[in-house]
């Protein structure tokens, strides 16, 4: 898949530092659909159970591709979607932004939308590395870049929230940021809300040195861990 079919994207890779993982492909299908959630729209490293989408084994690990972007624009249902888990739990993720398929008039980053969709990733690869039997004091890598945001409009899918005035352009067309933590981490709230602030952060800051404030992104990751979106 070329990223500039997408417009803009997700990029999410993550690795074990020390652990010894050697799992089975089964084992791997099992993880990777009992750690799906469903808290907002379509779940990131969804395991689609039909013919066309389902996941494929590799030489090394299970893959699969879902490819909706031929489907209605405006549709909730369009959108890419690529994930990798290898049998040494490399796990990789490539999806289109949310925001494609709801914005028609023009090209957009939800601030609010992208919090949920970090809180997600963090949590869902917790999960992942839990149920494949990974201990909690693991060091954990993980990379996650946005691209495709140059020129965006700077906003949020709950204009509720916070009105953004003045409009603040993107002048980037990628953000990315690495990070370190123990597999614990990904599950204690305090920690989940620092991994969240900084990725919103690093986002917010280039359009035009907006700073969201932490509290923003706080009820945001609260909201999810209920299994609500704010």
């Amino acid at each position: 898949m070329e990223k500039a079919r997408l417009g803009g994207y997700q990029e999410f890779t993550s690795t074990l530092s020390a652990h010894h993982l050697s799992a089975d492909l089964e084992q791997l299908r099992q993880a990777m659909h009992a750690t799906e959630i469903h808290t907002f729209g379509w779940p990131l490293g969804v395991v689609m159970p039909n013919e066309e989408y389902r996941p494929r084994p590799s030489q090394d690990g299970i893959q699969a591709e879902i490819d909706r972007l031929s489907d209605a624009p405006g549709s909730i249902m369009r959108g890419y979607d690529y994930w990798a888990l290898r049998r040494d739990g490399t796990f990789h993720l490539l999806s289109s932004l949310f925001e494609d398929s709801r914005s028609l008039d023009r090209r957009v980053i939800f601030l609010d939308t992208r919090a949920v969709r970090a809180t997600e990733i963090f949590l869902r690869t917790g999960r992942l590395y839990e149920a494949l039997g990974v201990p909690p004091n693991e060091l954990v890598g993980c990379r996650l870049v946005y691209g495709g945001l140059s020129g965006r409009v700077l906003s949020v899918a709950n204009q509720m929230r916070m009105p953004l005035f003045p409009e603040r352009i993107c002048s980037v067309d990628q953000v990315g940021r690495d990070y370190q933590v123990r597999l614990a981490e990904l599950f204690d709230p305090d920690s989940l809300k620092s991994l969240v602030f900084e990725t919103v952060k690093g986002i917010a800051e280039v359009c035009d040195f907006f700073s969201p404030g932490r509290g923003f992104t706080d009820e945001i990751v609260d909201a999810f861990l209920q299994g609500r979106v704010i």
